[in-house]
């Protein structure tokens, strides 16, 4: 069964970790510490989030302390991530998921920091939160967005793909919702930490990436079996993208569709989620609804209590 955090309020105090990657100076730490401020909440900044370990935010050890201070502080109510990058993924042995679990709270991050969120969900079945990270959040549509979804125990609002939709196998399929960076997602595999997304609602994006390594990420998803097992995919911003000096390297769009339309799975582009501008959440293990003739992601049942 899986485990719902309470909706966030005014005056919540909300942890700010940097799991990955180091904010970029300590103005982007400040910036968004007003971003929480605006939004109605008290930030709490980690200790060591502008410490530096190459581009990560300290050691290993000391950004897992930032966060384990987060996770068992009862007055700390939630956690956001301030930027991405890698380094989450070092971090997973070293949880006590037992005792997360005992005192679940809103955790909400992009990029990297998506192994965290996967790696939460399936050792709890805390239902996390996919979504910007801090340092990306500029327009106010987002800002909004991200407020009104966390502070609401209601069933949110669809996501639905506007100009840039386009259905590579029309129709729809039910399913619990698993959504994530493409990258980030297939390092869990063969770990502990590995997905079981039979039946699922598998919802991708990525950033800055060469289309060559996409293509074999998207390709290990075929190998690995599991685009055979979900109910349906759903795809959205892939900024940044491009061939960057790969000779004769298709789209996103051609070099997964060609793999889905083999499959006859039910797949389509545009929906607005991702690192880019339009962007919205969307809580890993919930129950919804993608209707990819029509690029619709429907929540079926509230993600917070």
């Amino acid at each position: 069964m899986n485990i719902k955090a309470r909706a966030l309020k005014a005056g919540d105090r909300i942890g700010l970790a940097a799991p990955s990657n180091r904010p970029a100076s300590a103005a982007e730490l400040h910036r968004s510490c007003k971003i929480v401020e605006e939004m109605g909440f008290i930030p709490v900044v980690g200790q060591n989030v502008l410490k530096t370990f190459g581009p990560m935010a300290g050691t290993d050890e000391e950004r897992l302390a930032d966060l384990n201070r987060f996770f068992f502080d009862d007055s700390i109510a939630g956690i956001f991530c301030l930027s991405g990058g890698w380094g989450s993924l070092r971090l997973l042995p070293h949880f006590d998921f037992t005792q997360i679990s005992k005192n679940p709270k809103v955790i909400v991050g992009s990029d990297d920091n998506c192994s965290l969120l996967l790696a939460l969900h399936k050792m709890t079945g805390l239902v996390t939160f996919c979504g910007m990270n801090l340092n990306q959040i500029i327009h106010k549509q987002d800002f909004e967005k991200f407020k009104t979804n966390l502070t609401t125990n209601s069933t949110w609002t669809a996501l639905e793909s506007k100009i840039s939709h386009y259905p590579v196998v029309k129709g729809s399929a039910s399913g619990y919702i698993c959504a994530s960076n493409l990258i980030a997602l297939v390092s869990l595999f063969g770990t502990p930490f590995e997905p079981d997304l039979s039946e699922h609602l598998l919802i991708l994006e990525d950033i800055d990436e060469q289309y060559t390594a996409l293509d074999r990420n998207f390709t290990t998803l075929y190998l690995a079996g599991v685009l055979q097992k979900i109910n349906a995919i759903g795809f959205g911003h892939f900024y940044n993208c491009g061939a960057k000096g790969a000779e004769n390297m298709l789209p996103v769009e051609d070099t997964f569709g060609d793999q889905l339309k083999l499959l006859n799975k039910k797949a389509c582009f545009g929906l607005p989620f991702g690192q880019t501008n339009p962007s919205s959440i969307i809580p890993v293990g919930i129950k919804g609804t993608l209707d990819c003739t029509n690029g619709v992601l429907q929540f079926n049942e509230p993600s917070l209590s």
